[in-house]
């Protein structure tokens, strides 16, 4: 008969005996029990329980690379009227301004030095639309300008970012939200 030797809860080894040699060996054992079918090495046992499978983990998640905005400037003519989130989330700005927009691709809270890859990014309006900015990094770091023409509310995701990409360039993203708004005239009166 097979019997599983047991230390701590685990079953550490197996053996094929009879009743007179488990009794020999059973001292050296937290328990020593008939097998159940199927069981085996670094299954778990106990008195209540039985035996129970081991618990296959999951792969380590994998962090992504992040692209991280580092810096927010509005064109001189539009600066003063535009509001930017201090964590660069979102920002209003008038219709007309550019923006223009410093990341890093950052590891674990570290540019990745070296890193000079090319892509364009997606960038979707609530109305449906979608636009490409060319993005450049050279040695981790990359700067763009985006145009603000049209009253619009534009976003761009770790899902767009991904979008165009194949599964080994992807990127996390905290995702940004810019919104172009008319504004009049100053009031005189």
């Amino acid at each position: 008969m097979d019997y599983a030797l047991i230390k701590s809860g685990l079953v550490e080894n197996v053996i094929v005996a009879d009743e007179a040699f488990v009794a020999l060996v059973a001292p050296d054992w937290d328990a020593v029990e008939p097998l159940a079918a199927g069981a085996g090495i670094g299954w778990s046992w106990s008195a209540a329980g039985g035996f129970e499978p081991p618990v296959v983990a999951g792969p380590e998640p994998v962090a992504l690379p992040a692209v991280v905005i580092t810096s927010v400037t509005v064109d001189e003519a539009n600066a003063a009227r535009a509001v930017i989130a201090p964590d660069f989330s979102s920002m209003k700005l008038p219709v007309g301004s550019a923006v223009t927009i410093d990341v890093e691709l950052q590891l674990q809270g570290q540019r990745v030095p070296g890193f000079g890859e090319e892509f364009a990014m997606p960038m979707r309006s609530t109305d449906g639309a979608v636009r490409f900015i060319n993005i450049a990094f050279d040695d981790g770091r990359a700067q763009f300008t985006a145009e603000m023409k049209d009253s619009k509310r534009w976003e761009v995701t770790p899902e767009l970012i991904n979008s165009g990409l194949p599964p080994e360039a992807h990127m996390d993203f905290a995702g940004i939200v810019i919104t172009a708004v008319e504004i009049g005239a100053p009031s005189t009166a």
